[in-house]
């Protein structure tokens, strides 16, 4: 029998999960390089309207397509073994850095699906919301943000690891930061610092979970335990014939009983394997790494398992799966007492950073002047949603940490009473939606702390649905979304929380004046160089050939237009239909 063993999660390959984060790509990419031009070239009210049709056509299109994509791989994970259903797909393995890659990988299980569809059903709420709207009200910019903070969700849901989760992340803060700078570029700039600041330490932190996998560090540095090693793990018996799977290092080549021709690339799923002895070479780039002869009895389930650094969250979990002959987990008994820079705890440490980053990213408010629409979706689904649902995906470390539960829950119950703070500012319908804003992250948080990951997801999705459902009501009640009294500002602005750090602050300056006036005047002026080099790049490469692509197909379509009778804007988007319900119809009956 094969040594060691253990209960992993067992993945099904996907060709086609990347659909449900690319239609709001899509999206974005057509309110930016189509509709933005055409726009800004338009002559007269009519042909504006005709362009915001199109905005909006687009934009109401590109979520529902999302929504269908993942519900056929809803579908799909539905009809999968109850026992670890997921789906997995490897976009790209990434730049290898040291002992461990950096893989782009997409993961869809239950909990992914939750997320994911909660998301969906919010954003295309408000899309129906804004799209019932007078076009002239609402032009291109709503649309392009619903697409940006809803793919920036999906992917931050679906990543499968630091790398991907970076790049959604990314796309969150990027939303968050036109949300809050709506009609206030100072709100913007510091939400999007926020967002950076959270963005820096999230890596930070699994950057040290990763190299605490592998290694300690000492007085004389780090201290690695050895070249990084796989194991033929037992992860299941009884089946009709014996199998071996691999879902890590993507791209690697298999060899099996030292054959050099016939070979498998990783991932592979439930490849058929004949009982007896056999030895695994897994060769990765110029490293060969080889598992102990291992004896496989008929019906028995085998699992190629790296120990060692990752980046990645399915692999992360399949080694702390991991047990030895005596039933101990001893790869999560290693990082438990690794250490790191200063003489940490490596697992607590990274769990501490990544709350750390979780807060930054999500326990913030939405501002009141900002689109009700927009911040449905915020408050409701993306912005809110994402830290705490990191922090869900990596709850299997929290037995490796004493008290991780109370510092989570603690820091949901923090964050629940600054928007409780918040709201008593205000008064009437602003009060609900100021605490509805700050919220949710803080009820995540706390269900995680003291429930654990079921009713972290139920708090997730009852909450987020419900901070979603005050705005969109308040949006249709007809208020002025930019009729912001003074006193709610004064109010507001006088809270304890911002007046304390703004005494400080003239503290600081009194004592500080030339040092600090010199400083700030040096980021003043690297600033106004900054944004005068972001506006020149952004008229050289993005508006110019946006603006001549779209002169080209509007010549284009000015010619075809009288041989096929439609516009070629009509043929593209039944095409992309089509090719969306290829794909609904792939993920429903593939594999059944």
């Amino acid at each position: 029998m094969p040594e060691p063993a253990g209960t992993l999660q067992r993945l099904a390959l996907s060709r086609t999960l990347w659909l449900v984060v690319a239609w709001p790509l899509v999206g974005l990419l057509w309110q930016a390089l189509w509709v933005r031009p055409r726009v800004a070239r338009s002559r007269g009210a009519d042909d504006v309207l005709r362009q915001l049709a199109s905005a909006r056509v687009a934009g109401v299109g590109c979520i529902a397509l999302a929504t269908t994509a993942l519900l056929g791989h809803a579908v799909l994970l539905a009809r999968l073994p109850a026992n670890g259903r997921a789906l997995f797909e490897a976009l790209g393995r990434g730049a290898r850095t040291g002992a461990f890659d950096a893989p782009v990988e997409l993961l869809l299980d239950t909990r992914a699906a939750m997320a994911a569809a909660l998301a969906c059903a919010v954003a295309l709420a408000a899309a129906v919301v804004l799209a019932r709207r007078p076009a002239p009200d609402r032009g291109w910019r709503p649309w392009a943000w619903l697409q940006l903070a809803l793919a920036g969700a999906l992917v931050s849901f679906l990543a499968d690891g630091f790398v991907p989760l970076a790049g959604g992340w990314g796309l969150v803060a990027a939303a968050g930061a036109c949300l809050a700078g709506w009609h206030d570029a100072r709100a913007g700039v510091v939400v999007a610092t926020r967002g950076a600041v959270g963005l820096a330490v999230m890596l930070l932190g699994g950057a040290l979970l990763a190299w605490g996998l592998g290694g300690s560090w000492d007085e004389d540095g780090y201290d690695a335990d050895g070249v990084a090693r796989v194991v033929a793990a037992v992860t299941g018996a009884g089946a009709a014939a014996s199998t071996v799977t691999m879902t890590t290092s993507a791209g690697s080549t298999v060899f099996v009983d030292e054959e050099r021709t016939a070979s498998l690339r990783s991932p592979f799923v439930r490849v058929p394997l004949a009982p007896g002895a056999h030895t695994f070479r897994v060769h990765d780039g110029d490293e060969d790494r080889r598992t102990p002869r291992v004896d496989v009895s008929p019906g028995e389930e085998i699992a190629l398992v790296p120990v060692g650094p990752t980046l990645s969250f399915h692999a992360l979990a399949e080694q702390l799966a991991l047990r030895d002959a005596s039933g101990s987990f001893f790869v999560r008994r290693t990082a438990e007492g690794h250490v790191g820079p200063g003489g940490v705890a490596v697992v607590a440490g990274a769990l501490l950073l990544l709350l750390a980053a979780a807060g930054a990213m999500s326990a913030w408010s939405p501002p009141l002047a900002s689109p009700r629409v927009l911040a449905a979706v915020a408050a409701g689904a993306t912005t809110s949603a994402v830290g705490p649902f990191l922090l869900v995906r990596l709850a299997l470390l929290f037995p490796s940490a004493p008290h991780t539960g109370t510092v989570v829950a603690s820091v949901g119950a923090a964050v629940l009473l600054g928007a409780v703070w918040q709201a008593l500012a205000f008064a009437g319908q602003r009060r609900w939606l100021a605490f509805a804003g700050g919220a949710p992250s803080g009820l995540v948080l706390l269900a995680l702390g003291l429930g654990g990951v079921v009713p972290a997801m139920e708090v997730l999705v009852v909450a987020g649905g419900a901070a979603a459902v005050v705005y969109l009501v308040a949006a249709r009640s007809g208020e002025d979304e930019d009729a912001i009294d003074e006193a709610s500002r004064v109010r507001q602005d006088e809270a304890l929380l911002v007046r304390v750090p703004e005494r400080l602050g003239l503290l600081l300056a009194s004592m500080e004046r030339w040092v600090v006036g010199a400083v700030a005047s040096a980021i003043g002026g690297l600033a106004r160089v900054a944004a005068w080099m972001v506006a020149a790049a952004d008229e050289q490469l993005v508006a110019l050939p946006g603006d001549l692509a779209a002169t080209g197909v509007e010549r284009a379509t000015a010619r075809v237009v009288p041989w096929i009778g439609v516009s070629p804007a009509t043929v593209a988007w039944v095409l992309m239909g089509l090719v969306a319900l290829a794909a609904f119809l792939h993920a429903v009956w593939w594999g059944g």
